[in-house]
């Protein structure tokens, strides 16, 4: 589904932009309010900088977890408590997977679904993000077994 609504062949193409169009692409859709206007070289810099450094290294990331069934998690419950902050309007990771993935974490999940955010809540409304974090990290623990 990724691929088809980002229009592109190869995961790492996209998830790895060698250009500034396939970066402009990759903002688009993990932002939910693209940026007006960014500059050209703004982009070439972050594909040079960001992007092409340590290069092999990412292919062979984005390549390890693109493997498996694609359609599904696999993830083991969890003991501890995990907090799972999504964006409401995430196009990279549609909202239902959000909720399989609390379910399959367990009872100690707590999802937090931040309003008018894509991919990235923590950029796009960090003031909300930080509460949440703070809000869970705060909180009193479970006891810990020495």
């Amino acid at each position: 589904m990724l691929m088809e609504r980002a229009g592109a062949e190869d995961v790492v193409d996209l998830m790895v932009p060698g250009s500034t169009g396939t970066l402009r692409k990759l903002i688009g859709l993990t932002v939910y309010k693209s940026p007006r206007f960014v500059p050209e070289f703004v982009l070439r810099d972050f594909v040079q900088n960001i992007y092409k450094t340590n290069l092999k290294e990412k292919v062979e990331l984005i390549k390890a977890i693109s493997l498996g069934n694609k359609n599904e998690f696999q993830l083991t419950p969890l003991s501890q408590d995990v907090l799972v902050i999504w964006g409401d309007h995430d196009r990279i990771f549609p909202l239902d997977k959000a909720i399989k993935i609390k379910e399959k974490l367990g009872e100690g999940a707590r999802l937090e679904i931040v309003k008018n955010t894509g991919h990235m809540p923590n950029t796009e409304d960090p003031t909300r993000f930080n509460e949440l974090l703070l809000d869970f990290l705060m909180n009193d623990p479970k006891p810990s077994i020495l």
